[in-house]
């Protein structure tokens, strides 16, 4: 199991935006082949952060929804939120 993490600054004053926008998005993500999981919210200490989990099968699966018509378009409709480069990692999930 790999989980994605992946790491926004927003900006500034748009941040509930971003969250509706993930909100929206939350369903299809899940139903992508691979997909486990779903899971995001907004930075504690850096509230113009926001940060989104996703457990896959592997990163191919990843690879493969980001690639996809469904992946292109979530990218499209919240790259315009983005106040700077997000941090995109994967992890091996113990």
């Amino acid at each position: 199991m790999i989980v994605e993490r992946v790491e926004i600054p927003v900006l500034p004053g748009q941040e509930e935006a971003l969250l509706a926008t993930l909100e929206q998005w939350r369903n299809a993500i899940q139903q992508a082949d691979g997909c486990h999981s779903v899971a995001f919210g907004r930075g504690v200490e850096n509230p113009s952060k926001v940060l989104i989990l996703v457990e896959w099968d592997a990163v191919a699966s990843h690879t493969a929804f980001s690639q996809s018509d469904a992946g292109v378009d979530f990218v499209n409709q919240i790259v315009g939120f983005f106040g700077g480069a997000p941090s995109l990692e994967h992890f091996e999930k113990a």
